[in-house]
């Protein structure tokens, strides 16, 4: 079925409907971290343990992302929205961040969690690849934190940790 634009936006708005949480993919690229922002970020497998992220097929990051590359998710926490908006392309102000060398992987300090991972497979779907990633260590950070929330094309937290 063909989308007119009117329904390609409607498309988009329905699906802003289910409210995701924020990640920033992470790897190294010559020594330096290179990251983007994707909420299209979800678990696949507990045995084995594996995740899959969608990139779109223009972004650096998918170029980058490609079978056998490590590359870092990090969960955003409430109070990273500029962290999100900067990895984004959507701010021009670098906010205060700093990425460790973990497992291989950049991970950002202050995040809910990260989980380092390797790429499997890269799937063609539709304007978008579809990067399916075995998960190979993970970090939890152990203060109770709030997760970002991304819901209708905007930000948002909960209010009390574990809600």
């Amino acid at each position: 079925m063909e989308y007119s634009p009117s329904e390609s936006k409607r498309f988009r708005e329905t699906l802003g409907m289910f409210a995701t949480g924020v990640t920033v993919l992470s790897t190294w690229v010559d020594g330096r971290a290179h990251a983007m922002t994707a909420n299209a970020f979800t678990s696949v497998s507990l045995d084995p343990p594996l995740i899959l992220v969608c990139l779109s097929r223009g972004c650096r990051m998918s170029t980058l992302l490609q079978p056998g590359a490590s590359f870092g998710v990090n969960v955003l926490a409430a109070g990273q929205e500029s962290l999100s908006r900067y990895f984004a392309g959507g701010l021009r102000d670098r906010p205060e961040f700093g990425f460790r060398d973990w497992a291989g992987v950049p991970r950002l300090e202050e995040t809910l969690c990260t989980l380092a991972c390797e790429v499997e497979n890269v799937m063609e779907g539709g304007d978008h690849g579809i990067v399916l990633a075995h998960v190979r260590r993970l970090y939890v950070e152990p203060r109770p934190l709030r997760p970002l929330l991304f819901w209708k094309g905007g930000y948002l937290s909960v209010n009390a940790v574990g809600v």
